[in-house]
C-alpha cells in the first residue's frame, strides 16, 4: 500500500496501519519524493566535505492561491483542521523529511506557528541535534525564497530548490572551492520513488520497506509533537486516548 504524504493525519492512524501491514505481511510505504531523489542521496554522501555541521535550515514558503478565500471565510482543504490541513502538514513535512533523512531524529523540537482559525498558516520548527541546530520554515500565507542551507566549519551546502523536486545543489568550501552537483534529466519527479516501490514489491524487500516506514513514523511523531505545542487539533485526533 502506498500512502500519499503525509502518510496519515496523526501518529495513531499510522501505527494502526503499520500493525495491520505487519500482521498481514504487506508492504506499506509513504510516497514522499524527498526520500528517493538522487540529489538527497548525494547531499548525504557529500556532507562530510563541509566538516562539522553547526546550522541546517530549510525554507518552503509559497503564498497559497486559497489563502485570500480563507481570509474571507471560505475554508478550503489546505486550511481545514477537519482535513488535517495547515503549513506543517502540507509543506513543512518535506523539510522535516529532508532533515530526518540526512541527520536522523532530533533530540528535541519546538514549533512556533502563526495561527488563524485554529490552523497554522505558517510556522518555524526548531530542531535540536545537540551538536547543531536546525530550522524548518514553511508558509502558505506569505512567499519567500526557497532554500536549503547546511553550514559546517569547513564550508556549506546550498540549494535554491525545495527538496521535494530538487535537481541541483552547490558545495562552497572555506578556501573558495565550489563544487556543483546537478541531476537534471527528462524523468518525471515521481519516477525515483515509484521505481523504488516497484523494486520493493518485486523483490519482496520487506526490510527496506520497513526502514522507510520507520522513518515515516519518526516524522509523524515530530509533527504530532509540533501540533500539540500549538494546540492544532484535527477531527481524527478524537481517536487518541492521550490527547493533550
Amino acid at each position: 500500500m502506498i500512502l500519499e504524504k503525509p502518510a496519515t493525519a496523526n501518529l495513531f492512524e499510522l501505527l494502526e496501519l503499520k500493525d495491520i501491514a505487519e500482521e498481514k505481511h504487506l508492504i506499506l510505504v509513504e510516497a514522499s519524493t524527498v526520500n528517493y531523489f538522487p540529489v538527497i542521496k548525494q547531499i548525504k554522501n557529500d556532507i562530510a566535505l563541509i566538516g562539522n555541521v553547526h546550522i541546517a535550515s530549510c525554507n518552503f514558503s509559497q503564498y497559497s492561491s486559497r489563502y485570500d478565500k480563507f481570509l474571507n471565510g471560505e475554508v478550503l482543504l489546505v486550511f481545514d483542521p477537519k482535513k488535517a490541513g495547515g503549513a506543517l502538514m502540507d509543506l513543512n513535512v518535506y523539510n522535516i523529511n529532508f532533515m530526518v533523512g540526512i541527520f536522523g531524529r532530533p533530540s528535541e523540537i519546538t514549533y512556533f506557528a502563526n495561527m488563524n482559525k485554529g490552523i497554522d498558516t505558517s510556522g518555524i520548527l526548531i530542531m535540536d541535534y545537540i551538536s547543531f541546530k536546525g530550522s524548518c520554515i514553511a508558509a502558505k500565507d506569505c512567499k519567500g525564497p526557497t532554500s536549503v542551507v547546511i553550514q559546517g566549519d569547513k564550508g556549506y551546502i546550498y540549494s535554491n530548490e525545495t527538496m521535494n523536486k530538487a535537481s541541483s545543489f552547490r558545495i562552497v568550501l572555506n578556501d573558495g572551492t565550489q563544487i556543483d552537483r546537478t541531476f537534471k534529466d527528462d524523468k518525471h519527479r515521481l519516477y525515483y520513488e515509484f521505481n523504488e516501490f516497484i523494486h520493493m514489491v518485486d523483490d519482496k524487500n520487506y526490510e527496506y520497506a520497513g526502514e522507510m516506514l520507520e522513518k515515516s513514523v519518526v516524522i509523524s511523531e515530530i509533527m504530532e509533537e509540533a501540533r500539540w505545542e500549538e494546540k492544532i487539533v484535527f477531527s481524527s485526533d478524537s481517536k487518541l486516548t492521550d490527547l493533550q
